[in-house]
């Protein structure tokens, strides 16, 4: 092996380091809508509730995010909050949050390689509007 086969394996593997950091690192958001045909006026507040409100409200749709790393769970609720209020709803109703395995990283360290563990959080939210 000469020198440029070790400098491109080198290459090779920041590459995929990087590729696997952000892709643990970026934040997905779904929304999934109880009616297509509906859209409605983004919001300037939010409110968030852990149990169902009392107010008479409609659920426009359920919103997953999820997110790989770890302490990233206040981050992502942020976000969470943010799809809420481009959506229209005047609240949510936290549906929970998880953790998950979802493999491994491959960090280079001097000449050596280690495999971190790495995590998948999610949250899930009932997006709703209030109906009075």
């Amino acid at each position: 092996m000469n020198i440029n086969d070790t400098w491109l394996k080198g290459i090779v593997v920041i590459i995929m380091v990087v590729c696997v950091g952000f892709s643990l690192a970026c934040a997905t958001v779904t929304f999934l809508p109880t009616d297509d045909s509906t859209t409605y006026t983004p919001t300037e507040t939010l409110k968030v509730y852990w149990k169902e409100p009392q107010q008479p409200y409609i659920v426009i749709g359920k919103i997953l995010a999820k997110q790989g790393g770890r302490n990233v769970e206040e981050q992502l609720f942020k976000t969470l909050k943010q799809k809420a209020m481009r959506i229209g709803a005047h609240a949510i109703i936290m549906r929970g949050t998880s953790q998950k395995s979802s493999g491994a990283v491959l960090v280079p360290v001097g000449t050596s390689f280690f495999l971190l563990p790495a995590t998948e959080v999610r949250i899930e939210a009932f997006a709703i509007r209030f109906t009075n």
